[in-house]
């Protein structure tokens, strides 16, 4: 279930442990297509990833609460994502719902999609070539 709050103290005051400056600064400017900026942080306290619209205000939580390693592994890339059209969306891809990463590294899943195609070209590495 998506959770989702109307302001950042909204969040904060649902669960004491959101409160801190511990708090994981994972970029300020999150670009939807649809031009919303966001951005993105992580609660020790609770595990949570979350985005804060500018626009709104709104706080959305993503995903399933994880440890610092598993947000620092599906975040691999990120800083040459964020700031650029649609890096919302990529973010977005990285935390699936029913997705888990599985315990050697690779992603399992619960019969939903783990990145759509479209953003997979869009940000794709270039391949090494030796």
């Amino acid at each position: 279930m998506i959770r989702v709050f109307s302001s950042l103290s909204e969040f904060r005051a649902d669960d004491p442990r959101r409160e801190g400056d511990d708090q994981l600064e994972l970029g300020r400017w999150w670009l939807a297509v649809d031009g919303e900026s966001y951005a993105a942080a992580w609660a020790p306290g609770t595990g949570e990833l979350y985005l804060v619209s500018h626009e709104t205000g709104r706080v959305r939580i993503l995903g399933e609460p994880m440890d610092r390693r598993e947000v620092v592994l599906r975040m691999d890339g990120w800083r040459g994502v964020v700031g650029r059209r649609a890096s919302v969306e990529w973010l977005l891809a990285q935390f699936p719902r029913g997705v888990k990463r599985a315990t050697g590294g690779g992603i399992g899943s619960k019969g939903w999609s783990v990145c759509p195609t479209s953003l997979k070209r869009t940000f794709a590495r270039p391949a090494l070539v030796s």
